[in-house]
């Protein structure tokens, strides 16, 4: 027979025994909280190393060259001269027309080129042959066949600058018309100008 007493004392050995047991064990530390893994920052890429580039030596400057010696400068012609060798070429010309002698196209194309030159350094020459008071003992058709070559040189001299040197020949056709326009005005000017001039001697006082 089992004692009531064996019972609860077994009952009570065995809730000491468990309580033994569960004081022996040791409680499990808790487990750390999951972080998130940091992403990696990217470390900064090295700067590019420059290479120095190597030393040049300066250039010699401009001022420091020995300049050329200028040349001087020839004076320009007297155009009273020069506007009288041409009427005296004209007036030989006739001569030659008459007698057929050879012509001189040599002193004819030295007497161009120097009234080319007259006229590009200065505009006496043009000057000169706009003067219409002959001295006395000239010849008077040579006078006016000077004045009309000498003003013949000096228009055709212009025309090459309008049309070259002031680029009109490729311009536009406005740019023509200005031009052209411009010449035929000058042209009344001249026309008014000289119809009075001429026809002064046409009237009559008294």
């Amino acid at each position: 027979m089992v004692r009531m007493s064996d019972v609860v004392r077994g009952l009570v050995r065995e809730k000491a025994a468990d309580e033994a047991k569960g004081s022996a064990a040791p409680e499990a530390p808790p487990a750390p909280p999951r972080t998130r893994p940091v992403a990696e920052v990217p470390r900064p890429a090295p700067p590019p190393r420059v290479e120095t580039p190597p030393a040049v030596e300066p250039a010699a400057s401009l001022d420091a060259l020995p300049l050329e010696p200028a040349l001087p400068e020839t004076p320009a012609e007297s155009a009273e001269p020069l506007f009288a060798e041409l009427q005296l070429f004209l007036a030989r010309v006739r001569e030659i027309i008459r007698t057929g002698d050879a012509f001189p196209w040599s002193e004819l194309e030295h007497l161009i080129e120097r009234c080319v030159v007259s006229l590009e350094r200065s505009s006496e020459l043009f000057w000169v042959a706009n003067n219409t008071i002959a001295l006395a003992g000239v010849d008077y058709l040579a006078f006016h066949q000077a004045r009309v070559a000498a003003l013949a040189i000096a228009v055709f001299k212009a025309t090459l600058v309008v049309l070259f040197f002031m680029h009109v020949k490729d311009s536009t056709r406005l740019t023509w018309a200005v031009v052209i326009g411009s010449v035929f005005w000058l042209a009344i000017l001249l026309v008014l100008t000289f119809s009075d001039y001429l026809t002064r001697a046409w009237l009559t006082f008294g």
